[in-house]
This record gives C-alpha cells, sequence and structure tokens, in this order.
C-alpha cells in the first residue's frame, strides 16, 4: 500500500501560504498605498491583487521547490 496523506500535508501547507501571502500582501499594500481617500481606495484595491499574486507565485514556486529537493 502507497502512503496516499504524503500529499495532504503539502496540500495544507500550500493553503494557509496562499492565505497568509494575501493577507499580508493586503497589509503591505495598505501601507504602501495608506488610502484616505476614494481614489487612493481605488488604488489600494488594483494593487492588492498585482501584489498578493507575485507574492503567492513566489511563495508556490518556493514550497515546490523545497518539495521536489527533498522528493529524490
Amino acid at each position: 500500500m502507497s502512503n496516499s496523506s504524503e500529499g495532504t500535508g503539502i496540500a495544507f501547507l500550500f493553503v494557509v501560504v496562499t492565505i497568509g501571502s494575501w493577507l499580508g500582501s493586503g497589509y503591505m499594500a495598505w501601507n504602501w498605498i495608506e488610502p484616505h481617500s476614494f481614489g487612493s481606495t481605488l488604488v489600494f484595491l488594483f494593487v492588492w491583487p498585482l501584489c498578493g499574486y507575485l507574492v503567492d507565485t513566489v511563495l508556490a514556486f518556493v514550497i515546490a521547490t523545497i518539495v521536489a529537493l527533498f522528493n529524490k
């Protein structure tokens, strides 16, 4: 029998990192933009997804690389 729960921990790690990266990038974008008006709020709502996508992608590649190194 194979160990089918091996990928469960990695999937859980990806979920935790994704949630953390989006919250962290939102905090980073909020401090960067500091919205005080309607226009700056719109800029924040535009910047947050960009930062979130970049941080999430970089962290996913880092985790995938580490997992690939340990699976050899």
